[in-house]
């Protein structure tokens, strides 16, 4: 039997973020800062699940191969949110095994249903008292929020709504000015009038702690880093007391492949009928995974084909006033729709866990399925790595902070100044360099702030 190696696993989701211009030998040292030099047979997976950022080919592979040329023995691992699949830029050379996974689908039924971290909605009868849909907004700068929201409050729907508008009447200025990008039929003083109106909160959830209070989820392997709820926690009675949902999602354009968040996923875990707020093809793609998604109750059953975004959001606001008198009428039928998705939602989740533990299996990795899929926005390592390891760094930041160093010192050294490639080199400078640096081109040495 193989000995088992050190497991390291690390995000890549803010590659194209943050690194956009950064040379790869920076983003390589960033993601091995924390690895002992003399560690030379190590699992290192690359995940990359939160967000819908394309990491180009040519910088995933400059990527993979400069980690390669450092260290050959390394295993590279990639875990990857199913969306990408489609992205088949990966060169296999590199890459020991490439797993993907409909993470949040994943995680929404790991944290909520299997860890049981929050209530949940567990029938749907609508009765004589269930009036309202519900509305939740999250971040309201964004067409399917604040126009959405908008368009409601013009068609005087808002008082048939449970809904969220998280935003102070103290704007601060770049929020408005998104919001005027946004609605830019209205003045000045018709948007603060709208944002009076309409802010709301309708639970009393604290989504500003850290989701480890929320999750009985513990483990040697594990540091926590503070992040935000994505959905978790929610007040239950949001849907129990709400007929169906109105899903905001994270993107409005027009798409072939959307990306589907943990706000599809609520609702169906909470049991309720949908309409999707999203890029174009939602619908086909849940359709795809085994989902129904009630067109055929709707007055524009075909909303989620339409390519103008302003004409899909006024089928949205059709649709939703034609389920509010009429959903009762259809409720038998409904009923069993909003069953089907819930056992089916934990049959995707069954099917991904068979993936995860095969992966695991063929690889040899010294992780249980909790550390391999790690549910928030944590750094892990495997517990004999942890031994060797005592502090982690913020490794990110400082590897940005010494690229704009290296950019501040090269474009303003003489030519017989030596190499100096990070801030911690500077005090290795002649003095009269270093004198020089401050005096004449402002540079603050660390030591000093």
């Amino acid at each position: 039997m193989r000995i088992q190696m050190n497991v390291l696993i690390k995000r890549i989701d803010h590659i194209n973020h943050d690194y956009t211009n950064v040379p790869t030998e920076f983003i390589v040292d960033s993601l091995l800062s924390n690895i002992d030099d003399k560690i030379t047979d190590l699992q290192l997976v690359l995940t990359h699940l939160w967000e819908p950022v394309t990491i180009s080919s040519i910088k995933l592979n400059n990527i993979l191969t400069c980690l390669k040329q450092r260290h050959p023995n390394f295993k590279i691992y990639l875990l990857f949110n199913s969306w990408f699949k489609s992205e088949e830029y990966i060169k296999p050379q590199y890459v020991e095994d490439i797993l993907y996974i409909d993470y949040f689908l994943y995680r929404m039924w790991n944290l909520i249903v299997e860890k049981q971290s929050n209530p949940i909605a567990y029938r749907w009868i609508p009765n004589k008292k269930q009036k309202k849909f519900l509305f939740l907004t999250g971040d309201p700068t964004r067409v399917n929020r604040a126009r959405l929201l908008y368009k409601f409050y013009q068609s005087n729907l808002l008082k048939k709504s449970i809904w969220s508008f998280p935003i102070s009447n103290d704007v601060d200025k770049l929020t408005l000015a998104k919001l005027h990008q946004i609605l830019p039929e209205l003045t000045t003083n018709e948007l603060l009038t709208f944002i009076k109106k309409c802010r709301n909160k309708p639970d009393d959830v604290n989504v500003n702690k850290n989701i480890k209070e929320y999750v009985e989820f513990q483990s040697d392997t594990v540091s926590y880093s503070p992040v935000g709820p994505s959905g978790i926690p929610y007040d239950v009675k949001l849907y129990t007391n709400s007929l169906f949902s109105v899903v905001s999602e994270s993107r409005f354009n027009f798409d072939t492949n959307p990306w589907i968040t943990e706000k599809t996923w609520l609702p169906i875990i909470n049991r309720r009928p949908f309409i999707i707020a999203n890029s174009t093809n939602s619908l086909t793609k849940l359709q795809k995974m085994g989902f129904l998604t009630f067109e055929e109750f709707l007055k524009v059953p075909d909303y989620d084909q339409i390519a103008d975004s302003e004409l899909r959001l006024d089928a949205i606001v059709e649709n939703t006033q034609h389920w509010l008198d009429t959903i009762h009428a259809q409720s038998k039928t409904i009923i069993e729709y909003v069953e089907h998705n819930f056992l089916n939602l934990k049959e995707n989740y069954a099917r991904n866990i068979q993936k995860i533990d095969a992966f695991i299996k063929k690889n040899n990795l010294a992780l249980t399925k909790d550390e391999l899929v790690i549910i928030d926005n944590v750094i892990i390592f495997s517990s004999n790595y942890l031994n060797e390891v005592k502090q982690l760094k913020n490794i990110k930041i400082q590897a940005l902070e010494d690229y704009r160093f290296y950019q501040f010192y090269e474009t303003t050294r003489a030519v017989w100044w030596p190499d100096c490639a990070t801030e911690k080199d500077f005090n290795l400078l002649p003095q009269e360099i270093q004198i020089e640096l401050c005096n004449n081109h402002g540079y603050i040495p660390k030591s000093s702030i």
